[in-house]
């Protein structure tokens, strides 16, 4: 008789446990309508002020496991940018003749530079125009970082 009053207790137990799990399931399903909690009141939004967050450099300064060597920080490449290159006007300048001598190294020539007339060997400088180098026909200058080709009798501008 003992054992089927422990089943009865037991039983009756299952079932009040069953019924409580059937009851949250059907409320939860079916909730009732209240219409106070329908009407939610809003004020103005206004989002949050970020600030700037920190930031931080982790130093790799260790010694690599596998190679043994230690770890060299890579360097970062600078920008450098292009330097505008400079517009040189060239004077007015005419190769007007040559006088040479036995040597090369005494040849003179004459060039007019800004209506004046200029007596160059090769490599001096009148006028800050230098003269390369140059035969009867014609001489090559330098003036600033412009190198020109002149011939003989012919003006440039």
């Amino acid at each position: 008789m003992k054992s089927k009053r422990n089943i009865y207790i037991l039983l009756s137990a299952v079932i009040v446990l069953w019924g409580f799990i059937a009851y949250r399931v059907f409320a939860s399903m079916n909730p009732p309508k209240d219409n106070k909690n329908s009407v939610v009141k809003t004020e103005k939004f206004q989002p949050k002020k970020r600030t700037a967050k920190e930031t931080y450099n982790i130093q790799a300064n260790y010694r690599d496991p596998f190679l043994g060597t230690m770890v060299k920080p890579k360097k970062k490449k600078r920008y450098i940018p292009k330097q505008k290159k400079e517009i040189v006007v060239l004077p007015t300048m005419e190769y007007k003749g040559v006088f040479s001598s036995s040597l090369k190294k005494n040849t003179v020539y004459l060039i007019i530079i800004n209506g004046k007339q200029e007596m160059f060997k090769i490599n001096e400088i009148h006028q800050e125009v230098k003269l390369l180098q140059g035969n009867k026909e014609k001489i090559t200058i330098k003036y600033k970082t412009e190198k020109q080709t002149i011939f003989l009798n012919k003006k440039t501008h």
